[in-house]
């Protein structure tokens, strides 16, 4: 009976110590858990530190570095100081920030003066035609055309904008908007005194200025991180009516143009070397018109599948941002 009894209370003892060591294992494993972590922690602390090789009386440190610098160094680390390293990779963020700051800043300037030029003809043309009538149809040139030659050649920026990774846009169909304006203002238009009082030069700044306000409008305010669902929809379809016609409308000021540089020569040269060549400016003229409707076309594919990305999906704003 007396063995039975001992055999008992040794495994009620047994019992209760296996009950302590596991209430206990949890705190044990949570010290042991923070003990590895702080381990790791001056492990990384030291291996930053600079390696030295202190000898008797100091002689055999690292050159340039002092005891104390040294230990000051070891003090800021154990405080949790920022090291060199990452002194050194922010000082190399800030640069980029500063850099894409200034991008944004330019941007934006460059927007607000297309803004502002377009808007300047879009208003003066109204409260000119408000005022004298169809009188003002023959000077319109003469009133906005330095305007609007400003703007236009300020709008080849956008393709080194493109080009350089500021704007985010194709770079061909730009082109090609670019280029068909600039050739129609300062070839066809500029260059003839006889076309520049036509009605078809107030109908196309007309059309140039109305697209351009609501485009830079509505880049201005993507810029400042401001979204406008109508003012995306209305830009990205007012060009549904008012491209083809402003295509239409040079298409009519070139042809308008040649009899006029027929007459004059303006433009045709004459190549002796190599070989007697003559360069009709005319023929020119009609063969870019082919190149005109073509592009043309091709951008009018461009513009659709744009318009399709940005609104024909729910989530606008995502994709416009």
């Amino acid at each position: 009976m007396r063995e039975r009894g001992r055999e008992g209370g040794r495994e009620r003892e047994s019992e209760a110590t296996s009950g302590a060591r596991r209430r206990l294992l949890p705190y044990w494993l949570d010290v042991t858990r923070r003990k590895r972590r702080e381990g790791r922690r001056r492990r990384g602390r030291t291996s930053s530190l600079p390696q030295l090789r202190v000898g008797i009386g100091g002689g055999g440190e690292k050159e340039g570095a002092r005891p104390a610098t040294v230990l000051a160094r070891a003090r800021s680390l154990a405080r949790g100081k920022p090291s060199a390293e990452g002194t050194e990779k922010r000082s190399r963020s800030l640069p980029r920030k500063e850099n894409r700051k200034t991008m944004n800043t330019y941007i934006f300037s460059y927007y607000l003066f297309q803004f502002c030029g377009h808007s300047w003809i879009f208003t003066n043309m109204i409260i000119r035609f408000l005022s004298f009538g169809e009188d003002s149809v023959a000077d319109t040139f003469h009133s906005i055309g330095l305007v609007m030659r400003i703007c236009q050649l300020a709008s080849i920026l956008e393709l080194l904008h493109i080009w350089s990774g500021i704007e985010k846009d194709h770079f061909f169909p730009r082109f090609l908007q670019i280029t068909e304006r600039i050739v129609t203002l300062f070839v066809a238009i500029a260059s003839q005194e006889e076309v520049q009082g036509k009605g078809i030069v107030c109908v196309l700044f007309f059309l140039w200025s109305c697209i351009d306000v609501i485009r830079y409008t509505h880049c201005i305010l993507l810029e400042r991180g401001i979204y406008f669902q109508g003012l995306a929809w209305l830009y990205h379809s007012l060009w549904i009516p008012f491209y083809p016609l402003s295509v239409l409308a040079q298409a009519f000021a070139i042809y308008e143009s040649l009899p006029h540089f027929e007459t004059s020569g303006t433009y045709s040269i004459r190549i002796l070397f190599p070989f007697d060549l003559t360069v009709y400016f005319p023929y020119v003229l009609k063969m870019y018109m082919a190149i005109l409707f073509g592009g043309a076309y091709f951008i009018v594919q461009y513009l659709y599948m744009e318009r399709k990305t940005h609104l024909g999906s729910s989530n606008i704003k995502e994709k416009s941002s």
